[in-house]
């Protein structure tokens, strides 16, 4: 109760504050923040990190306020850790992103939260559609995202056919995309570079695919083959390897620094629930079947 009045007592300032940023927060405090923002109030607001036990409710609810205006000033929502599920993933896309309130949001990190394709469809179609013309880096790390999600992030990123041409990161590591997936965003970064010789202004990204389940060899050689020319034209790439440079978990909770996989916990709390696990490394979370269904 004392840390919940605490979370009361810093929302009172959130019309001053350029960041919130809470480690344990489940949906009852996510439904204090979200009714503390209000339209145009928190004007100053530009990052917002909370964990690890929002759930699709809560996360709902934070996504209908920002997606109204409750900070549209906003550059970084970080909800990594939190077990969202494709009913999170989706409510991200309908209600954030396509309400328009976060003009300015840049980065979305969603790493390890239990999306799978239902929820990744959903984000990948509003990129498609032009919902977040602003966002650069998408983490979608650690989720159970298949082929259909990969297919729906492909379509957003080709040129002609989506608008999410913005983005130069895009995180799809530890999923559950086979060959078909992954050769569509190969195709999707080899139609940008295309494209980039008519379009110099093009921006470059980077797709992180280690982690998955590419079976046969030749969808290896196509990607690599790919990646190659992106590299060699300091172009686009579609990383199967982990970049050596990303932290160890361990390393990164010692150090108090980003896990490497976009998330980072503060030493601030107001939960009811136990700490977030992330269970085990490179093992997908199998999502609960989604209310929102699939496009």
């Amino acid at each position: 109760e004392d840390e919940c009045a605490a979370l009361r007592q810093a929302l009172r300032e959130l019309g001053r504050t350029p960041q919130l940023w809470l480690s344990e927060v489940d949906d009852a405090a996510a439904f204090e923040i979200a009714d503390a923002l209000t339209p145009g109030h928190a004007i100053r607001l530009e990052m917002i990190r909370l964990g690890k036990q929002v759930r699709a409710d809560g996360c709902a609810a934070l996504s209908e306020a920002l997606g109204k205006g409750g900070a549209p000033r906003l550059e970084a929502l970080h909800l990594s850790g939190n077990p969202l599920s494709d009913d999170g993933g989706a409510a991200v896309a309908f209600d954030l992103l396509r309400g328009g309130g976060c003009p300015t949001l840049r980065d979305l990190q969603l790493n390890h939260c239990q999306i799978g394709d239902t929820g990744a469809v959903a984000l990948g179609e509003a990129l498609r559609d032009g919902a977040a013309v602003a966002l650069q880096n998408l983490w979608l790390g650690g989720n159970a995202i298949g082929d259909a999600g990969a297919e729906a992030f492909a379509a957003a990123l080709t040129p002609g056919r989506g608008q999410g041409a913005g983005l130069r990161r895009l995180g799809l590591y530890s999923n559950v995309i086979g060959d078909r997936g992954a050769v569509l965003l190969a195709q999707a970064v080899e139609t940008r570079r295309q494209e980039r010789v008519r379009t110099p202004g093009l921006p470059t990204v980077t797709i992180m695919l280690w982690g998955n389940q590419l079976q046969d060899p030749d969808t290896e050689r196509t990607i690599a083959e790919v990646d190659a020319v992106g590299r060699a034209e300091g172009g686009d790439w579609v990383e199967l390897n982990r970049s050596p440079h990303h932290f160890s978990p361990t390393a990164a909770a010692a150090a108090g620094q980003n896990y490497g996989d976009g998330y980072v916990y503060a030493p601030s709390s107001c939960a009811s629930t136990p700490p977030y696990s992330s269970g085990t490394a490179g093992v997908p979370w199998t999502p609960p079947p989604s209310r929102y269904g699939m496009h």
